[in-house]
């Protein structure tokens, strides 16, 4: 990825599945899921400071509609690569 390029405000976001290393299917690019993120913090001294959980507004991703989104890629077992922006403003809200 380093090597094709990252552009300017973009950031990676790589998730891994939730199996053994040896049970991993493989890598794959995805686009996210349609979903409501919420930032959770966790005491475990071994994991992440912060996780990321989510699931969107009727409890599935875009997996029914075929599309392979991160959370198709977990719960297939892969690694999911994510490129995502960083600017998220709604440029379209009205202005006061």
């Amino acid at each position: 990825m380093i090597d094709a390029g990252v552009p300017k405000n973009t950031v990676i976001n790589v998730n891994f599945p939730a199996c053994a290393p040896d049970e991993v299917a493989g890598v794959r690019v995805t686009r996210q899921a349609s979903a409501i993120w919420i930032l959770r913090s966790t005491s475990d001294a071994t994991a992440a400071a912060t996780r990321i959980s989510g699931s969107d507004s009727n409890g599935c991703s875009d997996r029914r509609a075929g599309r392979r989104d991160d959370l198709w890629a977990l719960a297939a077992r892969y690694v999911s690569v994510t490129p995502l922006r960083l600017d998220r403003t709604d440029e379209h809200f009205p202005k006061h």
